[in-house]
């Protein structure tokens, strides 16, 4: 995966640029869930978010991402929608 290529090379070059922030919700996701072995150390804590990105995280996406739909079409709506909101605020704060 090209996201994953650059993650070592801006490690390698000790460079201040974070191939996570590149990323694309869905991208993010498949890279956490298929290399949660891998991370590094410090983004360890993102492995408690995986099966978010399957469910709830996608949802949302989607709902967002297809403009006919409207994103609170149902009581749950507004739960996922919240749900990642208050993980991304979470995550933005450990990553700081």
């Amino acid at each position: 995966m090209l996201y994953w290529f650059i993650f070592f090379q801006t490690e390698e070059n000790n460079d201040d640029i974070d191939c996570f922030q590149f990323m694309s919700l869905p991208m993010l996701g498949i890279v956490i869930t298929k290399f949660h072995k891998q991370l590094p150390e410090k983004y360890q804590y993102l492995n408690s978010y995986r099966k978010k990105f399957e469910n709830v995280y996608r949802k949302v996406r989607n709902k967002v991402m297809h403009a006919v739909r409207p994103i609170l079409s149902d009581k749950n709506s507004i739960n996922q929608l919240d749900t990642l909101l208050t993980d991304y605020y979470e995550i933005k704060k450990n990553n700081r």
